[in-house]
C-alpha cells in the first residue's frame, strides 16, 4: 500500500492524494487526518466537519485489478496541513492493520511583521498581510494570561491611542494596520492577527507576533507623558 501526492500545496489550492493497493484482501480504504491542532487521527469524512463541501473520496479499478483511493480536499488551508494516513483492516483478521502514512504542509499565507521591542512611550506598529480577499475580515487580538482578548480601539486600555488601519499594497493584498500609542508594561504580550475561513465561520487560521516594552535606563528620571483625552491635550510626569 502506498500514498502519492505532493509534499507542500499554497493556499486555496486542490490537494490530491492516491492510496494504492494490489491487493484485493486490503479493501476498503479509509482515509484519516491528524486532527486541526492536535495530534489525533480522526476520519475524513467528505460531509463533516472541516471537509464539508470542499472534499471527496473517490475509487477508481485498473484493468490488472489494481484499487486506488483518490483523496481530493479544495481551497486549502493551514487546518489541512497534516499527516495523512491511508488505512485497511485485513479481511482474514479484522484486528489487523495496514496503513501508509503522507505528510502534506501548507505555508502560512499571511503573517504579523513589526517589531519584536519597542521602548517605553514609544508607538509600536504590526501590520497583518492576507494576500487572498477570502482571508477577510482581519481582527486582532492581544494574549492576555493565555485569553485572547480582542483590541477594540475605542474601548478599555486601547481607548483614545489606538487605531487599525485597512488598506492594500501593490499586489493587491489587504493590510491590517495596528498602531498603539505610548507603550507601556501592559502592551508587552503576544499579539494574534486571525481570519475567519469563510466557507466555515468556525475554522479559524492566526499569525503570531510577540512584542516587549522595554523601560531602558529611565529610573530617577522625570518622564513626560503626552496624550489626549476628550480632544484635550494633557500633560503628565511620573517619576519612576
Amino acid at each position: 500500500m502506498t500514498i502519492t501526492g505532493p509534499d507542500e500545496v499554497k493556499y486555496q489550492e486542490t490537494l490530491t492524494l492516491t492510496c494504492t493497493t494490489p491487493d484485493p484482501a486490503l479493501l476498503p480504504l479509509t482515509w484519516f487526518s491528524m486532527g486541526y491542532r492536535s495530534r489525533d487521527m480522526v476520519q475524513v469524512e467528505p460531509d463533516a466537519g472541516r471537509w464539508k463541501h470542499r472534499t471527496t473520496i473517490t475509487t477508481l479499478t485498473t484493468p490488472d485489478n489494481v484499487t486506488s483511493s483518490v483523496l481530493q480536499i479544495e481551497d486549502c488551508s493551514i487546518q489541512d496541513e497534516s499527516k495523512y494516513e491511508c488505512r485497511s483492516r485485513v479481511q482474514e483478521d479484522i484486528n489487523t492493520t495496514i496503513s501508509a502514512r503522507h505528510f502534506v504542509s501548507v505555508p502560512n499565507a499571511f503573517a504579523v511583521t513589526g517589531p519584536d521591542e519597542v521602548k517605553f512611550q514609544e508607538n509600536l506598529t504590526l501590520t497583518c498581510t492576507a494576500p487572498y480577499p477570502s482571508m477577510l475580515p482581519l481582527t486582532w487580538f492581544l494574549v492576555v494570561n493565555g485569553t485572547n482578548v480582542k483590541i477594540e480601539p475605542d474601548q478599555g486600555r486601547w481607548k483614545y491611542r489606538t487605531t487599525i488601519t485597512i488598506t492594500t499594497n501593490p499586489d493587491h493584498a489587504t493590510l491590517s494596520v495596528l498602531q498603539i500609542e505610548y507603550c507601556s508594561n501592559q502592551d508587552g504580550s503576544m499579539y494574534e492577527c486571525r481570519t475567519s475561513v469563510q466557507k466555515d465561520t468556525n475554522t479559524s487560521t492566526s499569525a503570531l507576533h510577540n512584542v516587549s516594552v522595554s523601560y531602558g535606563n529611565i529610573k530617577n528620571k522625570v518622564n513626560e507623558f503626552r496624550g489626549r483625552i476628550g480632544g484635550f491635550d494633557i500633560f503628565r510626569a511620573i517619576r519612576l
